[in-house]
Protein backbone atom coordinates (compact mmCIF):
# COMPACT_ATOMS: atom_id res chain seq x y z
CA UNK A 1 0.00 0.00 0.00
CA UNK A 2 1.26 3.42 -0.84
CA UNK A 3 0.65 6.27 1.56
CA UNK A 4 2.24 9.67 1.22
CA UNK A 5 4.58 8.32 -1.44
CA UNK A 6 5.84 5.55 0.84
CA UNK A 7 4.98 1.88 0.65
CA UNK A 8 4.94 -0.15 3.83
CA UNK A 9 3.90 -3.60 2.66
CA UNK A 10 3.48 -5.89 -0.31
CA UNK A 11 -0.09 -6.86 -1.03
CA UNK A 12 -2.50 -7.21 1.88
CA UNK A 13 -0.12 -8.90 4.31
CA UNK A 14 2.59 -6.92 6.02
CA UNK A 15 5.82 -8.79 6.57
CA UNK A 16 7.24 -8.75 10.08
CA UNK A 17 10.28 -7.14 8.48
CA UNK A 18 8.30 -4.75 6.28
CA UNK A 19 10.30 -1.84 4.96
CA UNK A 20 9.23 1.74 4.48
CA UNK A 21 10.23 2.71 0.97
CA UNK A 22 9.35 5.33 -1.62
CA UNK A 23 6.39 4.36 -3.79
CA UNK A 24 8.59 4.36 -6.89
CA UNK A 25 10.91 1.80 -5.27
CA UNK A 26 7.94 -0.36 -4.22
CA UNK A 27 6.55 -0.26 -7.76
CA UNK A 28 9.94 -1.26 -9.18
CA UNK A 29 10.13 -4.22 -6.77
CA UNK A 30 6.66 -5.39 -7.80
CA UNK A 31 7.50 -4.98 -11.50
CA UNK A 32 10.74 -6.93 -11.07
CA UNK A 33 8.84 -9.67 -9.27
CA UNK A 34 6.33 -9.93 -12.11
CA UNK A 35 9.16 -10.09 -14.63
CA UNK A 36 10.83 -12.90 -12.69
CA UNK A 37 7.53 -14.80 -12.62
CA UNK A 38 7.21 -14.37 -16.39
CA UNK A 39 10.78 -15.65 -16.85
CA UNK A 40 9.97 -18.70 -14.72
CA UNK A 41 6.74 -19.48 -16.56
CA UNK A 42 8.34 -19.04 -20.00
CA UNK A 43 10.91 -21.64 -18.99
CA UNK A 44 8.11 -23.92 -17.77
CA UNK A 45 9.69 -24.09 -14.30
CA UNK A 46 7.61 -24.82 -11.19
CA UNK A 47 8.12 -22.76 -8.04
CA UNK A 48 9.46 -25.88 -6.35
CA UNK A 49 12.03 -26.44 -9.11
CA UNK A 50 13.40 -22.91 -8.88
CA UNK A 51 13.37 -22.98 -5.09
CA UNK A 52 15.30 -26.25 -5.08
CA UNK A 53 17.96 -24.87 -7.43
CA UNK A 54 18.30 -21.71 -5.34
CA UNK A 55 18.26 -23.59 -2.05
CA UNK A 56 15.21 -21.90 -0.51
CA UNK A 57 11.57 -22.75 0.16
CA UNK A 58 9.03 -22.23 -2.62
CA UNK A 59 7.33 -19.57 -0.48
CA UNK A 60 10.52 -17.48 -0.72
CA UNK A 61 10.42 -17.64 -4.52
CA UNK A 62 6.75 -16.70 -4.41
CA UNK A 63 7.56 -13.70 -2.18
CA UNK A 64 10.31 -12.68 -4.62
CA UNK A 65 7.82 -12.83 -7.48
CA UNK A 66 5.43 -10.61 -5.53
CA UNK A 67 8.12 -7.98 -5.05
CA UNK A 68 8.69 -8.54 -1.34
CA UNK A 69 11.68 -6.32 -0.49
CA UNK A 70 12.67 -8.49 2.46
CA UNK A 71 13.78 -11.36 0.21
CA UNK A 72 17.58 -11.35 0.15
CA UNK A 73 19.55 -10.00 -2.78
CA UNK A 74 21.32 -13.36 -2.86
CA UNK A 75 18.04 -15.09 -3.67
CA UNK A 76 17.34 -12.52 -6.39
CA UNK A 77 20.78 -12.92 -7.98
CA UNK A 78 20.58 -16.70 -7.84
CA UNK A 79 17.11 -16.63 -9.44
CA UNK A 80 18.54 -14.51 -12.27
CA UNK A 81 21.30 -17.11 -12.66
CA UNK A 82 18.75 -19.96 -12.78
CA UNK A 83 16.90 -18.13 -15.59
CA UNK A 84 20.11 -17.34 -17.49
CA UNK A 85 19.68 -13.61 -16.90
CA UNK A 86 22.71 -13.00 -14.70
CA UNK A 87 24.85 -11.34 -17.42
CA UNK A 88 22.26 -8.54 -17.66
CA UNK A 89 22.54 -7.82 -13.93
CA UNK A 90 26.10 -6.54 -14.10
CA UNK A 91 25.02 -3.82 -16.52
CA UNK A 92 22.75 -2.16 -13.94
CA UNK A 93 25.42 -0.27 -12.01
CA UNK A 94 28.19 -0.39 -14.60
CA UNK A 95 30.28 2.75 -14.01
CA UNK A 96 30.57 3.25 -17.77
CA UNK A 97 26.77 3.61 -18.01
CA UNK A 98 26.39 5.92 -14.99
CA UNK A 99 25.76 9.23 -16.78
CA UNK A 100 24.90 11.13 -13.61
CA UNK A 101 27.96 9.82 -11.77
CA UNK A 102 30.21 10.60 -14.71
CA UNK A 103 28.88 14.17 -14.87
CA UNK A 104 29.34 14.64 -11.13
CA UNK A 105 32.83 13.23 -11.26
CA UNK A 106 33.77 15.52 -14.14
CA UNK A 107 32.51 18.59 -12.31
CA UNK A 108 34.30 17.55 -9.11
CA UNK A 109 37.58 17.01 -10.93
CA UNK A 110 38.08 20.74 -11.27
CA UNK A 111 40.59 21.62 -8.59
CA UNK A 112 41.24 24.92 -6.96
CA UNK A 113 44.67 26.46 -7.12
CA UNK A 114 46.73 25.31 -4.17
CA UNK A 115 47.88 27.86 -1.69
CA UNK A 116 51.59 27.95 -1.02
CA UNK A 117 53.06 27.16 2.35
CA UNK A 118 55.61 29.94 2.17
CA UNK A 119 55.78 33.45 0.84
CA UNK A 120 54.95 34.53 -2.69
CA UNK A 121 57.34 33.39 -5.38
CA UNK A 122 57.67 36.06 -8.00
CA UNK A 123 60.19 34.08 -10.00
CA UNK A 124 58.57 33.71 -13.40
Amino acid sequence: MTQGGLASSIGDKMSKNALIMPGEVHDAAVTLGRQLRTARLRRNFKLEDVASRIGVHRVTVSRLEKGDPTVSVGVLITALWVYGLLPDLVLIADPLNDRVGIALEASASRQRAKTGTGGMDDDF
